[in-house]
């Protein structure tokens, strides 16, 4: 679960589907989900853990056992991934105030 307070959203991940799923505040569903389990595709999870939200309303999400982190917009566009041999299994991720990422990794 991350929140964009500048947005006034939550995002939440099922860990069943491994879709994000996006919320107002105040409980409302404010879009389509993104995300999801194929993860032959990018974008998509075998086993997702962390997730942070950045100033500028990205949306970052760790798989372990891809071991890649993803980019996405705040509106849930796929815009990158990180991942290969610098990650060992990606657990964990935070977003400071000033954009920085965080990610704590097995390694």
């Amino acid at each position: 679960m991350a929140i964009d307070r500048d947005l006034m959203t939550l995002y939440v991940l099922e860990d069943k589907t491994f879709k994000v799923y996006t919320y107002s505040l105040d409980g409302a569903k404010k879009a389509a989900a993104f995300g999801g389990s194929d993860h032959e595709k990018l974008g998509q999870y075998r086993r997702p853990k962390g997730m942070a939200v950045n100033p500028f309303g990205e949306i970052f999400l760790c798989d372990t056992e891809i071991r890649c982190v993803d980019r996405f917009t705040a509106e849930g566009q796929f815009g990158g991934r990180w991942g290969g041999v610098a990650f060992d299994r990606c657990e964990k991720a935070a977003a400071s105030g000033e954009g920085i990422l965080y990610l704590l990794d097995q390694k």
